[in-house]
């Protein structure tokens, strides 16, 4: 035979429902005998009035002829109507002009009465029900008849019906209270159990825990559900433990928004890039981050590539809490749900300011030599032949030096390498020193130095150029706590005559500072084609040789 706890909840509700039915009826017995109480009082009244018609009717003849004792004549004979406790026949101006008081009765206080209706109540009303009935004689009203009746006797057996049917709806329900009691419970603490278990995993996040099973009905399906969906939960639950420790603990910075781009979760790599707390950024926007470094069209074509294939990287400028601009790899993926709507954005991005300077400190060291700053080959190569495209554009001239320190090998053997550097970083500080802005000094390698002169009007700007240069490397240098005395031989080559392009004015340029160093080094010449040398007058023709065109 199967246990109570293991029939289905529909029985067990049928059983509930049966033993509340049978209290209703109970209770609706009790308003049946209300009912009874209300139609026995109405069917005494009518009973009442019908009597006091006849008595009325009676009555007429002494009213007319002012016969009070044939008036109490007619109302004794109501004393076989025991439930009678007093009646009275009132004159047309309301005074009594006969009575009678059944024996024993003791009668209520006199009045007037209200035509048919009734006073009190069997109930819950008084001990008499007073009837009253006019007296009519050729449609005139010539006086009234009012009965009292005593309810006692009626509501006495009322009561008494009342008193059985409370005695069985006591017992009914002190019947009904254990089986009630004993369902609750076989209903109830299951699902009790199952909430209370619910509560605790909800509260310690413990999916190891699992509801009790005390049958095979509904709630005992109900609970074998819960915890198998516990024991996904606990699966799914470590899954998401250590996607979340990975997420948190990545060195990508990682901020995850809603459908509608509010913040829900950043990790701590974004708290360690950008300075916001969670609280300062929960809820808000990931354009609190923007720089102002892109135009407004680049956001809305980063957001047009997002919602057209789902995902957007690429490098963009960011703003950490302080206002500090600095670049990243930001990476933009949209998340779907089975039903293709979208959930959430997520935002994984990198600082690259390091990388950046990195890269700038490669482009730089990729076109300046690293000891002297100064740009190398490689740049003053790319900005003369900027310098020559202008200069074909205006129609006017480029000045180009060749500069090689005279004895530097005997130097830098003789003191030293450390010597020969800081006499290398001098000389360059001083060849700074005399140029224009628009004007190039480089490095080409060892004591080797080039000058770009951009915009000059005739080979006499060059040589006075080249007159500071001598003048300046003639000076000593204190190098090691020491002075010493260096020279320079320089040649000139000038775009367009020596050379259109930039290797063949370099190469003139270059054989030109070989020609001064044979006529004797420190000393500038101008470039001259083959034999054909043309001096050009300087201010101290012993020291400084030119040659030109």
């Amino acid at each position: 035979m199967r246990s109570i706890r293991d029939i289905s909840i529909r029985s067990k509700l049928i059983v509930i429902i049966m033993a509340t039915c049978s209290i209703v009826l109970l209770l609706g017995g009790f308003a049946l005998t209300a009912r009874y109480a209300a139609t026995e009082q109405q069917k005494t009244a009518n009973r009442m009035s019908v009597l006091a018609q006849v008595v009325g009717a009676n009555s007429t003849a002494a009213l007319t002829f002012n016969d009070p004792l044939s008036a109490r004549d007619t109302l004794s004979a109501l004393v076989a109507e025991p439930s009678i406790i007093e009646a009275r026949i009132y004159a047309s101006d309301g005074t009594l002009f006969a009575r009678f008081t059944a024996p024993g009765a003791v009668a209520p206080i006199p009045g007037e009465g209200n035509g048919n209706a009734s006073s009190g109540g069997l109930l819950f009303g008084g001990d008499a029900l007073m009837v009253t009935s006019p007296i009519i004689l050729d449609g005139e009203i010539i006086g009234k008849v009012v009965l009292d009746t005593d309810l006692r006797p009626l509501r006495m057996g009322l009561m008494r019906d009342i008193g059985m049917l409370t005695l069985i709806i006591l017992a009914a329900g002190l019947a009904a209270l254990p089986l009630s009691s004993k369902l609750q419970r076989i209903v109830s603490e299951p699902i009790v159990r199952l909430a209370r278990t619910m509560r605790q995993v909800s509260q310690v996040k413990d999916y190891s825990l699992r509801a009790e099973k005390h049958g095979d009905d509904e709630v005992g399906t109900l609970i074998d559900g819960f915890n198998a969906m516990l024991e996904q939960i606990s699966v799914r639950d470590e899954q998401l433990h250590i996607a979340a420790n990975a997420l948190e603990n990545t060195g990508d910075a990682i901020a995850i928004t809603d459908a509608r781009l509010k913040i829900v979760s950043v990790n701590k790599a974004f708290i360690s890039m950008t300075g916001f707390s969670p609280a300062e950024v929960s809820g808000r926007r990931p354009l609190m981050l923007r720089s102002e470094r892109h135009a407004p069209a680049f956001y809305r074509e980063v957001r047009r590539r997002v919602d057209a294939s789902g995902q957007w990287h690429g490098e963009m400028w960011g703003r950490r809490k302080n206002g500090e601009v600095f670049p990243q790899w930001l990476t933009i993926s949209r998340i779907l749900d089975p039903a293709g709507r979208v959930t959430h954005y997520v935002f994984v991005s990198n600082d690259i300011s390091q990388h950046k300077r990195y890269e700038e400190r490669l482009e730089y060291l990729a076109h300046h030599d690293a000891l002297t700053q100064l740009p190398n080959r490689v740049l003053f190569e790319l900005e003369l032949s900027k310098a020559l495209m202008r200069a074909k554009r205006r129609g006017d001239k480029v000045g180009m030096m060749f500069i090689d320190l005279d004895n530097f090998k005997v130097i830098n053997d003789t003191l030293g390498h450390a010597v020969g550097d800081e006499l290398l970083q001098t000389v360059a500080v001083r060849l700074q020193g005399c140029l224009r802005e628009c004007d190039v000094v480089a490095r080409q390698g060892g004591d080797e130095f080039t000058v770009m002169l951009d915009g000059v009007s005739d080979a006499r700007d060059a040589a006075t150029v080249a007159d500071k240069f001598i003048d300046l490397l003639s000076r000593p240098f204190t190098l090691a706590g020491r002075e010493y005395q260096v020279s320079a031989s320089i040649g000139i080559a000038c775009y367009p005559q020596d050379g259109q392009d930039v290797s063949l004015l370099m190469r003139s340029a270059d054989t030109a500072m070989y020609q001064a160093k044979e006529l004797g080094r420190n000393r500038y010449r101008f470039y001259a084609a083959g034999d054909n040398l043309r001096l050009v007058p300087v201010t101290d023709p012993d020291q400084h040789s030119a040659s030109g065109p």
